[in-house]
């Protein structure tokens, strides 16, 4: 397992000559600026206690949330949002407003971090030409990361903004100016197919009650 320091002088992990606005499923990463925890902290309902170190993971195999759902089920570790974080969230839920083609699947907003599941499908691969079970265009077809681009909607262009719109709000809120609130970049994972996908959607879910075991843990 690769150290903190280590991942945060990580370079860049685009895939290079890979298209980001292609149909597709995304599963970004994106920290504050020095790791501080401003956006949530983690808490647990009743029945599960926060672990201790060197204690096993808790909640192995709980299963799925509601569509889109931040939060856990009653009973499970989960963040309660910061005025910082809620901003963020608010931002987050406005994602599909700004980008009709771009969909929030999965996102969690941690102490120090954000994980969301991303899919972008282009206007020619919409639910009227493809059903699936998220019912709207495949972003596992045969045209992933091929074919013609969306004219707007790329990872960059949505996490960007994403970015810039909390960035902004939590400056006015803080009153403060030109504070950094995120690190520049962000990490990416390419989502290779279902398996791949409900993997992440699990890791999203379970990830508050793994806090502790996180390589993003940090007590500031």
């Amino acid at each position: 397992m690769e150290s903190k320091n280590a991942l945060s002088k990580r370079k860049s992990t685009r895939l290079n000559g890979f298209d980001y606005g292609k149909t597709g499923a995304y599963f970004l990463t994106v920290c504050t600026e020095n790791r501080k925890n401003i956006l949530s902290t983690i808490s647990v309902g009743e029945g599960s206690p926060l672990p201790t170190k060197g204690s096993p993971l808790p909640i192995k195999g709980s299963p799925l949330p509601i569509k889109g759902s931040p939060l856990p089920i009653k009973g499970s570790a989960l963040p309660i949002l910061s005025p910082c974080g809620e901003i963020v969230d608010r931002w987050i839920k406005r994602i599909p407003e700004k980008y009709p083609n771009a969909y929030v699947d999965r996102y969690v907003i941690m102490p120090n971090h954000i994980h969301i599941l991303l899919s972008i499908v282009n206007d020619n691969e919409r639910e009227d030409s493809h059903n699936d079970t998220f019912g709207r265009g495949d972003p596992f077809n045969d045209t992933f990361g091929r074919g013609d681009p969306s004219p707007t909607t790329t990872v960059n262009a949505v996490m960007g903004w994403l970015k810039y719109q909390a960035t902004k709000e939590i400056n006015q809120f803080q009153n403060t100016v030109g504070d950094k609130i995120f690190q520049r970049s962000f990490f990416d994972h390419i989502v290779r197919n279902y398996d791949d996908y409900h993997k992440i959607c699990k890791y999203i879910y379970e990830n508050p009650a793994r806090w502790y075991y996180d390589k993003l843990y940090s007590e500031e």
